[in-house]
């Protein structure tokens, strides 16, 4: 895994993911970037 990548919880990982990924699913599958502006639940800088 790079840095900064996202895994879905019970996601399975069989390959390399690539920096900033967000990766869900059964195999896992990469669904996005995660960017500055990636916030997740729409949770804004723990406000």
């Amino acid at each position: 895994m790079e840095k900064n990548a996202k895994i879905g919880a019970n996601a399975v990982v069989t390959k390399d993911v690539p920096e900033n990924a967000v990766m869900v699913g059964i195999p896992a599958k990469n669904v996005g970037i995660a960017t500055e502006e990636f916030k997740p639940y729409g949770i804004a800088n723990g406000k």
